[in-house]
């Protein structure tokens, strides 16, 4: 994704099904036409305490934030809040991690990261 392309990616654990964030991806569209949502496996080098990612990892690129500051308090951006709050009551907890000693333990929900910043 280049950084002055107005998309966004949201990659999502096999765990997590699509249909599950229809909501999400209807508030993301009111930013952008561009909404990529696809399924993402880190496979298991991913259970290293800080190298685990997130079930849902959401990369929206910078034009995107300002136009989403922008519009706070509007209908798209409330919209957009309380679809990431259900997306996250949906799927919290299907992120599981290894910790040393055999502990396992819950890992993060969602992270969200300027695409240019990748």
């Amino acid at each position: 994704m280049s950084s002055t392309e107005e998309s966004i990616e949201v990659m999502h654990r096999p765990s997590v099904q699509s249909s599950e964030l229809a909501d999400l991806r209807k508030a993301l569209m009111a930013f952008s036409p561009n909404v990529d949502f696809r399924e993402h496996d880190p496979g298991p080098q991913a259970n290293v305490d800080w190298a685990l990612p997130a079930a849902l990892a959401i990369y929206v690129s910078a034009p995107l934030v300002r136009s989403f500051l922008s519009t706070l308090g509007s209908e798209a951006a409330e919209a957009t809040i309380g679809a990431f709050s259900s997306a996250h009551r949906r799927i919290n907890g299907r992120s599981k991690w290894l910790q040393a000693g055999g502990r396992v333990r819950r890992g993060p929900v969602i992270s969200v990261a300027l695409a240019d910043a990748c």
